[in-house]
């Protein structure tokens, strides 16, 4: 959207429609930042806590 109307294609004032196709779960630097609460935009971030249990633990539960 940026690059159309940086090159007149959009008028700045039009209303336009932009279609995402992706979401942040390839961005993994922004996921990281987000629920760190290092982004702007981090309204509900997650505490990262460490994990409790080991691979092993949760396999034998699984079994």
């Amino acid at each position: 959207m940026r690059k159309l109307i940086a090159g007149q294609v959009i008028v700045k004032d039009e209303t336009a429609l932009c279609i995402l196709t992706g979401n942040m779960l390839k961005d993994t630097d922004a996921l990281q930042e987000y629920h760190l609460g290092e982004s702007a935009q981090a309204s509900y971030p997650n505490k990262i806590v460490p994990a409790q249990l080991t691979l092993k633990d949760i396999g034998a539960m699984l079994s």
